[in-house]
C-alpha cells in the first residue's frame, strides 16, 4: 500500500518537472536590446496563467492530502490520471503563447483544461468518498467520530472558480461555462459534506 507521504513526494516531483519544463519555454534573445524580450510577451501570458492554475492545484492537492486517512489504489490511479492530464499543460501553455489569438492552439488550450479539470474533480470526489468509508468504518470501532467533514472545510475549486475561469474567458471562452459550472457544483457539493 502507498503512503499518503510517497503520494505526495510522486506528485511534487511531477509538479516541479512540469513547473521546469513550463519556465524553460522562455528563449533567451539573440540581442541584448530589451526590446528583443518583449516578443515573447504572449508566452509570458500564457505562462503566467498556467503557472497559477498548476500552483494554485498542488495547494489544494496538497490541502487534500493532509486531510485523507490512506492512499487507496483507486486514489493512487485517479491520481497519476490527474498528473497524466497535467503533463500536456507544457505543450498547450507553448503552443498558445505562440500566437494568443490563433484558434487551434485556443481549442487545445481549452481542452486541456477541460480534461485536467475534471480529472481534478474526480481525483477530489474520489478522496472525498474514500475519506467518508475510512471515518464510518473507523466509527464503527469506537473511535471519536472527529468532525462532519475534515476534507474539505475549505473550498478546494478555488483555483477553478477564480483563476481558471480567468484563464479560460480569456483563451477559449466556450470553454469557460462548463469550467465555471463544475467549479460551483464542486463547491456546493464539498460544502454539504
Amino acid at each position: 500500500m502507498m503512503t499518503k507521504s510517497r503520494l505526495e513526494g510522486f506528485t511534487d516531483g511531477i509538479l516541479v518537472i512540469i513547473f521546469t519544463i513550463m519556465i524553460l519555454e522562455f528563449k533567451v534573445p539573440n540581442s541584448s536590446n530589451i526590446t528583443a524580450i518583449l516578443k515573447q510577451f504572449p508566452y509570458f501570458i500564457s505562462y503566467s496563467i498556467g503557472w497559477l492554475f498548476l500552483g494554485e492545484a498542488w495547494y489544494n492537492h496538497l490541502y487534500i492530502a493532509s486531510k485523507i486517512h490512506r492512499v487507496t489504489h483507486k486514489l493512487f490511479v485517479i491520481n497519476a490520471l490527474w498528473l497524466f492530464t497535467t503533463s500536456f499543460l507544457p505543450l498547450a501553455t507553448a503552443w498558445i503563447g505562440q500566437d494568443l489569438s490563433a484558434r487551434g492552439p485556443e481549442i487545445f488550450y481549452g481542452l486541456v483544461f477541460l480534461v485536467w479539470t475534471a480529472a481534478f474533480l474526480l481525483l477530489v470526489f474520489t478522496a472525498i468518498l474514500d475519506n467518508k468509508k475510512i471515518r464510518k468504518a473507523a466509527r464503527g470501532r469506537g473511535s471519536s467520530p472527529n468532525a462532519d467533514c475534515p476534507l474539505f472545510n475549505q473550498p478546494v475549486c478555488h483555483c477553478f472558480s477564480r483563476s481558471g475561469l480567468a484563464a479560460d474567458s480569456y483563451f477559449c471562452p466556450t470553454v469557460s461555462a462548463g469550467h465555471h459550472g463544475l467549479a460551483n457544483s464542486l463547491y456546493c457539493w464539498s460544502n454539504q459534506c
